[in-house]
Formats: C-alpha cells, structure tokens, sequence
C-alpha cells in the first residue's frame, strides 16, 4: 500500500515538472512539453507526436509555475495568479464555481478514506464520482455529483455555478436511501491571488430507523423515514500567500450523513501547499457547538490533476 502511495505521488511530480497544459480557446486542452515556439506558433510534444498550434487559438498556457495567455499578435502576459492553483474548483471542504479546463482530469483523497476522481467535461461543466477507501466490504458509499458553470468573466474573475451531489450507502440500495445536496456557489477571485466564496443550497435525505411506520399506499409497515429538506449556507476565502501557499477559511452547516441541528455550524482553518498538478490541505475542523472549546479536527486532503 505504502509503494502504491508513493508511486502515485511520484507520478504526478513528474508530471508536473515536465508538461504543460495549453487551453485553447475552444475549451479543449493540449496536454504536453513546449518543444520551440514562433511569432505565430507553439510546437507541442504530446504523446500523439508533435502538434502545432496557433498562437491565435491558445487562450492560456501552464508552465510549471506561471500562468501565461496568449493574444492576439504573439504577446503573452501574466493572467490573475488565482489561476496557479491546480485545484481551484474547491477549497477544503466546500465547493468554488471555478471548472477545470476541457479534459482535465482530477483525483482527491479526503482524509485516505473519501477518495474522489473527477473530470471536466466541457469548459463548464464537470462530473464526479466518490467513494470510501475499501476497508470494510459491508459498508460501501457512491457519490455521484456534477458541477455546472452558469457564468464566468473571461478573466475568472467571477464565476457563478451550480453544483449537487447524491450519496448512497451501497449496503442499502434495495432499500432507497440516500442523501442529496444542491448548491448555488458564486466566486470572486482578484488578480492578486485571493478569492471569496459563497453558497447556498438546499440538503435532504432517507434513510432506516428501526421504528415501523404503516405506509396506507403499499399496506404494508415500513421503517424507512425521509427526513424534509433543510437550507445549508456555506462562505469561505483563500488567501494567497506565496506561489505555493495559500490559507483556506471557511464556515457551513452541513456535514455528511450527520442529522444537524440548524443552528449547527462548523468551521475550519488551514494552509494548501500545491504545484502545478498537485495540492495538500492541512487544516483543522471545528464545530461551533458547546463543549469543543478550542480542539481542532485534523484535516488531510490531497489532490492530483491529470
């Protein structure tokens, strides 16, 4: 398990120091090494051979740290260095209203236990898909969630995006339970590197209970119970510190597959170490309850993208 671990990140350190994304102006996304470049013209080495492309059809080009977009006539400047972020599309625990470029391809680990793959399918619109760590073959959970675009500035300054997801036990799929949650989130991100996140939504859920409850429509006692839906608000901020650092604050009242009272809210606290293809959050949770005092939850969470 422990090579398996290391290979992985070793795999995605490499990639990092050796490609660079090219985002083309319609969406799609050129995977590979800048081998020469034109006034008019980048030469790519991908592993479909070398492609030239236009410079005029680039929109922006990842070079390890730096984030560079193309114009028209061959000038390239420096874009908001919010974009240096490889996984910008979320903070630790709630969601930006930034996509990923057309085909790219991501990978989170929550805690080595909530283990996500994603992938944007459009330039707005992305599909996940989540599971737990395989420890227990009894008790499996499946996310499956999207994330729509709604709007977006051409500089990503802001953004606007629909975001849900539904989680079902896999133990329990003959008996219909599950959880679902939809959000509103808008995003404003400054050139400097900083950004500012809310959202608002909507959580609900069905699960078992061991009470019998007679249901007139099938004449039969049932024990399943669907809990009414509830509003969930979350607001958060990144502060960009260096090109690799960042500190992540945020603040919700939702968890998952956890009955809150709503007045219940959590927060958490921590830093994003990330490169080009990579990112670490290390933070701390805390719900606002009594009783907690200061103790803080620890928070691992790393991401890779493809």
């Amino acid at each position: 398990m422990r090579i398996q671990i290391f290979l992985m990140i070793a795999g995605c350190l490499l990639l990092q120091l050796v490609y660079s994304d090219a985002e083309l102006i319609d969406g799609s996304v050129i995977k590979g090494k800048i081998l020469r470049e034109t006034d008019s013209t980048m030469v790519f080495e991908t592993i479909l051979g070398e492609q030239c492309i236009p410079k005029e059809k680039i929109r922006r080009i990842l070079i390890g740290k730096d984030s560079l977009t193309a114009e028209s006539g061959g000038e390239e400047k420096r874009v908001a260095r919010y974009l240096l972020d490889p996984h910008r599309q979320g903070l630790t625990f709630l969601p930006t209203a930034f996509v990923p470029p057309k085909g790219t391809v991501y990978f989170k680990d929550f805690e080595l236990l909530f283990l996500t793959l994603g992938m944007a399918v459009t330039g707005s619109t992305a599909l996940m898909v989540g599971t737990l760590f395989p420890m227990n073959a009894e008790f499996q959970l499946l996310t499956l969630g999207f994330k729509q675009q709604i709007y977006v500035e051409p500089d990503q300054s802001r953004a606007l995006a629909l975001t849900g997801a539904i989680t079902i036990p896999t133990e329990a799929f003959n008996h219909d339970d599950y959880e679902w949650m939809v959000h509103m989130v808008f995003s404003l991100a400054s050139a400097g590197g900083s950004g500012l996140h809310l959202s608002g939504g909507f959580k609900g859920a069905r699960r078992m209970n061991g009470n019998l409850v007679w249901n007139g429509a099938t004449g039969a006692y049932e024990s399943r119970t669907e809990y009414p839906s509830r509003a969930v608000l979350g607001a958060g901020t990144d502060l960009l510190l260096t090109e690799h650092l960042k500190i992540i604050a945020e603040i919700f009242n939702h968890a998952p597959f956890v009955d809150e009272r709503k007045d219940a809210y959590y927060s958490s606290v921590g830093v994003r170490l990330f490169w080009s293809r990579m990112s670490a959050d290390i933070a701390g949770l805390r719900p606002l309850t009594e009783g907690w005092g200061v103790f803080l939850i620890p928070i691992v969470n790393i991401g890779c993208r493809f």
